[in-house]
């Protein structure tokens, strides 16, 4: 809960309000007493608030609540591949977030490092298809010249 209801204040932080819609997680924002839902709409309780309780105040608490923090905010930045995760920390990452309500950036990041892991794993399995397919035509082209020398050895009754 902790990520999705950071994410959504900073969302807050950003735009002024946001449409509210009934959920669990959104009832245990308003009793924190940070925001607050009037006709339909989130806000922050008050400015002074929103000063204390900051984009970089959230961005920090963030950060130390995902294993994968300083990643994404790089990423979110640049939009460089460089910064996804891949591997054993991707699938750390996913099983931590496994049971967790997330913010859209969490979500589209770890979403572009499994498109990024994906996409890299079927270009070495072309790779390694390609390598098979070339191993095979120059064993298939050894094999028939071998059976030439051998058919002309036969023929023309050299043993």
């Amino acid at each position: 809960m902790a990520c999705w209801s950071l994410g959504l204040y900073q969302q807050l932080l950003n735009q002024g309000e946001l449409s509210a819609e009934d959920s669990w997680e959104l009832m245990q924002l308003c009793l924190s007493g940070l925001v607050v839902k009037r006709q339909g709409k989130l806000s922050i309780y008050n400015r002074i608030y929103a000063t204390v309780f900051d984009y970089t105040w959230t961005e920090q608490a963030l950060r130390a609540i995902r294993p994968y923090g300083a990643e994404l905010a790089a990423w979110e930045i640049s939009q460089d591949a460089q910064y996804l995760l891949q591997n054993e920390a991707l699938q750390w990452a996913l099983v931590w977030a496994k049971k967790l309500s997330l913010s859209h950036s969490d979500y589209q990041f770890l979403s572009a490092s499994q498109a990024q892991e994906l996409a890299i794993a079927q270009s070495k399995t072309q790779t390694a298809i390609q390598s098979s397919n070339w191993a095979i035509k120059n064993r298939t082209t050894s094999n028939q010249k071998t059976i030439a020398n051998w058919g002309d050895r036969a023929f023309c009754g050299c043993n």
